[in-house]
């Protein structure tokens, strides 16, 4: 009967504001942390003739705006709980020192490529949510080649390609990202002309009911008119709930698995179907792997500790999901960029 009434409550809930109560509760959880790595358990040193794959493939996951590595653990998790092909040796959970500093993409796709590089990794997977997205693409067009790294795929969740209404003065004043992720930035087109022109494998994943990134600015115009099946918009989700989601799960999976079948395709895979919902129970969870926390001493808990708390009371006497991401959006935003840290 409970299993029954856990059933319906998943299927009428409103996901677009649970999932952000969550996404908070996993920003609180790895507040002070560094880079967090997972460590595949499933991971075999792939059957290639290829020295570098033969390392297998690294995925790195970047945080947006005023988040932290945290964003990702229950995708990563429940990855790792559906059964990570065996060509991934381990997920990376980004932080980047001096992030309150009021740094520009181009700072944060640089620092990204150090880490990869100080990993010794060649061959990698990219993941972004929001800023991330566009950090990753930057990473990707413009740096991965000429350190010798090989991308091979990247996927934006709720990125503003097109901009986004909250990138506006006072905050793009006091920081260069907010600046440039303003509607018709100068850094935006560029990296729009790059991704129309990219050989690279994007998969652009939007929220119908995101109030922060307007699902019709999460993908670049023209690579999905010549890549069809690239661009992704899941209904009840809101800009931060998405990362709490099952079907985000299964569908970066399946992708996964895909990349796993055209590098790999003499090796007999086994590809299962996965039901898609969007359960936030955490009752399903395992611990079948590995992960520690990198510590870092560049965090200040003070501004980020208030910037959430102050959220996470306006979640707590209102309910509605536009509401619940305006904010998220306000209270991130504002908050860091007044005190010259964002």
């Amino acid at each position: 009967m409970f299993s029954s009434f856990w059933r319906w409550f998943q299927d009428i809930q409103p996901v677009s504001t649970t999932g952000t109560v969550s996404h908070t509760y996993y920003w609180l959880k790895t507040l002070m942390s560094g880079d967090i790595v997972y460590y595949n358990p499933n991971f075999k040193i792939p059957d290639t003739a290829e020295p570098s794959l033969r390392k297998g493939i690294a995925i790195y996951c970047v945080h947006g705006t005023a988040d932290q590595p945290g964003s990702f653990s229950r995708i990563v998790e429940r990855l790792i709980e559906k059964g990570l092909p065996d060509y991934v040796s381990t997920i990376h959970l980004v932080s980047f020192e001096h992030r309150y500093a009021g740094k520009g993409i181009k700072y944060f796709a640089r620092e990204l490529i150090k880490k990869i590089g100080a990993n010794e990794h060649e061959q990698v997977i990219l993941m972004g949510h929001s800023r991330g997205g566009l950090v990753i693409s930057r990473a990707a067009e413009y740096l991965a080649a000429r350190s010798g790294i090989t991308v091979h795929a990247l996927f934006s969740i709720c990125a503003p390609y097109k901009g986004s209404d909250w990138a506006m003065k006072p905050l793009s004043l006091f920081s260069i990202s907010v600046a440039q992720m303003e509607v018709k930035a100068e850094l935006l087109e560029q990296l729009n002309k790059a991704v129309s022109d990219s050989k690279h494998d994007y998969h652009f994943i939007g929220a119908a009911e995101d109030a922060i990134v307007a699902p019709s600015a999460s993908y670049v115009d023209d690579y999905v008119k010549t890549h069809p099946g690239s661009r992704l918009i899941l209904d009840r989700h809101g800009h931060l709930s998405i990362m709490s989601s099952r079907r985000l799960v299964t569908y970066i999976h399946q992708k996964l698995i895909e990349i796993d079948h055209q590098l790999f395709p003499k090796v007999q895979k086994e590809n299962k179907e996965y039901e898609e919902d969007d359960s936030l129970s955490e009752s399903s969870y395992t611990n079948s792997y590995y992960f520690k926390y990198l510590r870092s001493n560049c965090f200040n808990f003070s501004s980020s500790c208030h910037c959430n708390l102050a959220f996470s009371l306006v979640l707590i006497n209102f309910k509605q999901s536009e509401l619940c991401q305006f904010s998220h959006g306000l209270t991130g935003l504002a908050f860091a960029a007044l005190s010259q840290r964002l």
